[in-house]
């Protein structure tokens, strides 16, 4: 999976896509939300544990992304799996300064 994350200027507007298809986000989504079910046999927050680790890394990623990246000058290729992209897609659509681009329409 490849997204080039392009760091607009604080008021640009962003689009995020990707190469990998609505469905596939959303199921990989749909794991991590199922393990907030009630577990069988488990401590109670044990598998939201699991996924309260999985945002915390999602947060991370964007963090030091943000640390390297100068506001509307540089670019970054961000090659990542596609069980990020729900949480970062979310991530990044919320923060009006980082845009998400799909790399295929440049390399194309």
């Amino acid at each position: 999976m490849m997204l080039r994350l392009t760091r607009a200027s604080r008021l640009g507007t962003c689009a995020a896509e990707s190469g990998v298809s609505p469905a596939k986000i959303a199921a990989d989504q749909t794991w991590y939300l199922n393990l907030l079910l009630p577990p069988d046999g488990q401590g109670i927050y044990e598998q939201t544990d699991l996924v309260t680790n999985w945002y915390k890394r999602n947060l991370r990623i964007l963090t030091n992304l943000n640390r390297v990246v100068t506001p509307g000058a540089d670019r970054v290729l961000l090659l990542i799996g596609s069980g990020h992209l729900h949480i970062l897609n979310d991530l990044v659509r919320s923060a009006p300064y980082d845009c998400w681009v799909d790399p295929l329409e440049i390399l194309r």
